[in-house]
């Protein structure tokens, strides 16, 4: 983790970066003997529901948009094995969460539905039987006449 304690949010929300739980494990991969001895792979967990720098909307938000991602006890986990050092996996799974979170907490855009246009539906229509002309050209001659 970096050298700041709290990491920005959308709505002016700062996440205390030590509400994060890290754990270490051993990574596979390259390395040779060194990976069978040290703990590089790191998993960062928050637990949301818990989580005193996020408002109750926040949370709510989070356990609406990001359902697939929490476990049963409704903690966001995200794993780093990628690099050969603790450190660098550390940074790598941070800045993932944070930008998981930030995805969830960004207000989205409302789709306005719009319509396909008459001359679209035309060309589309001509080019489906353009289409079948070309196939029907394909076809063996009838014999029977």
């Amino acid at each position: 983790m970096s050298d700041e304690r709290y990491a920005p949010l959308p709505g002016g929300l700062l996440l205390d970066l030590q509400e994060l739980r890290m754990e270490t494990m051993r990574a596979g991969g390259p390395g040779g003997q060194h990976q069978n001895t040290a703990d590089t792979a790191v998993a960062l967990t928050l637990a949301v529901a818990q989580c005193r720098s996020l408002n109750d909307e926040a949370k709510s938000t989070i356990f609406r948009r990001l359902a697939s991602r929490l476990t049963k006890d409704g903690e966001l986990r995200v794993v780093s094995r990628t690099s050969r050092s603790q450190k660098a996996n550390r940074d790598i799974a941070q800045n993932r969460l944070l930008e998981l979170l930030r995805s969830a907490l960004t207000e989205q855009k409302q789709r306005r539905p719009t319509r396909i246009s008459r001359a679209a539906k035309r060309r589309r229509v001509e080019s489906k039987r353009r289409h079948g002309d070309k196939k029907a050209q394909r076809a063996k001659p009838d014999i029977s006449e």
